[in-house]
């Protein structure tokens, strides 16, 4: 199992290896549509940093079903959400010689590539993204649930921002993929960022809720080096984290 899939779920195109991802995206995607790639690996959530654009962004697709499933079946019909997707179920990059069809999976890449691309810039993981700008969107019109090219715009993107630094101060979200453990430290920059992201999160809570998580991402899980947490905490409470008298 590819590490995407054990973090992530099985999801469409995952299994495609990096070759072919290459190959898809100069393909496929325009030349300007690709450049900001390289500096959206520095900003992406923790969990995409390994992954390819072009399998990144089947992903995303497959996060846009999800959550369209879910809010259609809260707003709007829970009997029917089974059978919506809101794009085309299966592979968004698979190859067809239906010209109708290629034209409409042309639009649904362009989108899907641009809306993952906006939630790289802003490093929200793609299921919060997508479900913070849908009801976003929906709180404007409750009729039609929004298409992926709705999901980008300056207002949206606002409500996203918004909504992203709310669920922050209000849980502990951190990477799920395994090679952000200390048993697979490696010092890379994706390493070296997260494990920040996760010193910062500990640094806005509490007194008592800093010693648990340095605690658990000290020993238990551990997520943080102990010179990086003696370089940003109190060394008492890291000694006490330790357990160290």
């Amino acid at each position: 199992m590819i590490p995407e899939t054990e973090t992530l779920g099985a999801f469409p195109g995952a299994q495609r290896s990096a070759a072919a991802c290459e190959y898809v995206m100069i393909s496929r995607i325009p030349r300007e549509r690709l450049e900001p790639e390289r500096v959206l690996f520095q900003h992406k959530w923790f969990d995409y940093r390994f992954m390819h654009p072009t399998m990144a962004t089947s992903y995303y697709a497959q996060c846009y079903k999800d959550v369209y499933r879910r809010l259609f079946a809260r707003h709007i019909d829970r009997d029917v959400s089974r059978y919506v997707a809101g794009i085309k179920l299966g592979d968004i990059f698979a190859k067809t010689d239906d010209e109708k069809l290629l034209k409409s999976q042309s639009g649904t890449i362009s989108a899907c590539w641009r809306g993952r691309q906006t939630a790289d810039a802003l490093g929200i993981p793609y299921p919060l993204f997508i479900e913070l700008a849908m009801t976003k969107a929906l709180s404007w019109q409750r009729k039609y649930m929004p298409r992926p090219q709705q999901l980008y715009s300056d207002q949206i993107i606002e409500a996203v921002e918004g909504g992203w630094q709310e669920r922050t101060r209000g849980r502990f979200i951190i990477a799920q993929d395994p090679r952000y453990r200390l048993n697979a430290w490696a010092g890379t920059p994706a390493q070296i960022a997260h494990e920040s992201w996760v010193c910062t999160q500990i640094i806005r809570r509490s007194p008592g809720t800093q010693l648990h998580l340095l605690e658990q991402h000290l020993t238990v899980d551990p997520l943080i080096r102990e010179e990086a947490a003696r370089a940003r905490f109190d060394g008492a409470l890291v000694n006490e984290a330790l357990g160290l008298r």
